[in-house]
């Protein structure tokens, strides 16, 4: 058989290696820990702040790889966004999940928690969205999924710690099927309850235990006094941890007011004052 014909049906069996996301989409790879429950038992319960400072720094890693000038990490998961005029990996879905779990992963494995070793391993996942609404009601639904998360992960270490028990249940010793099944049902007031009675107030936690953390390039501009042209001014980048991130429509705010200025490619910072020539 020709060589070339026959590399050309061997590739046509890679039934995902053609499909690409349409240009002027939006695309958020979500990447997620891969059974990281049983690697984390000598963690700080219910946050440790190693591991979130390894997310931290594997996410920027993998924020360079992918061209995403913004990703939001809550727990063991991170989404990155790719701008809808970006062509990185000429937009292939396999090309974009595969790196970026890879990278991660990678990042991660250089970074570790103090304890757990071992292959850290993250999954990926593609959404996309048609416009800077799309994505700003997607952050807003991951940071309430960190917020939901906060809540269930200290009322579960509650119950850990003191044995409070919600029904019928042993008090000493629960597993973690038991904790899920004493919270099961319960409501956000109920919850914030048992916090309380553990003289927890949910809202002096740590805000990126609350609502996340964002990561995102600043583009702003810088002037240089010149020899002929008194002053050119030059599009430059920074890489900005946000720790302390607002919630509700603040954050919805804030993040429309970033991506739009991405689409408008203007700078996302007040620039510095011009310089006097």
């Amino acid at each position: 058989m020709n060589p070339t014909v026959y590399e050309e049906q061997m590739r046509g069996h890679e039934i995902y290696s053609r499909v690409r996301i349409m240009n002027g989409l939006w695309i958020v790879l979500r990447v997620d820990g891969v059974a990281f429950h049983g690697r984390t038992q000598g963690l700080e319960k219910p946050y440790d702040a190693t591991f979130q400072n390894a997310m931290v720094r594997a996410a920027r890693e993998t924020m360079e790889t992918v061209d995403s000038p913004l990703c939001f990490v809550e727990s063991d998961e991170a989404s990155f966004v790719i701008r809808p005029d970006s062509q990185m990996f000429g937009r292939r879905h396999e090309k974009l999940v595969s790196v970026a779990a890879g990278t991660m992963s990678a990042a991660f494995v250089r970074f570790p928690p103090r304890v757990g070793g071992g292959n850290w391993q993250f999954d990926c996942r593609v959404w996309v969205g048609r416009g800077v609404d799309d994505v700003v009601d997607y952050m807003s639904w991951r940071q309430a999924d960190a917020g939901r998360n906060c809540l269930n992960s200290w009322a579960q270490e509650c119950i850990r710690r003191e044995g409070f028990m919600t029904g019928p249940l042993p008090k000493p010793g629960m597993s973690k099927t038991d904790r899920y099944f004493a919270l099961k049902g319960l409501k956000n007031n109920q919850l914030h309850e048992l916090l309380h009675k553990h003289g927890i107030n949910f809202t002096e936690l740590p805000a990126w235990q609350r609502n996340g953390v964002y990561i995102r390039s600043d583009y702003y501009h810088e002037f240089d006094v010149g020899k002929t042209v008194s002053i050119r001014p030059r599009l430059l980048r920074r890489m900005v941890e946000m720790t302390d991130l607002p919630h509700g429509g603040d954050f919805r705010e804030m993040t429309r007011d970033y991506l739009q200025r991405l689409v408008d490619k203007v700078p996302t910072v007040k620039e510095p004052p011009v310089p006097v020539p």
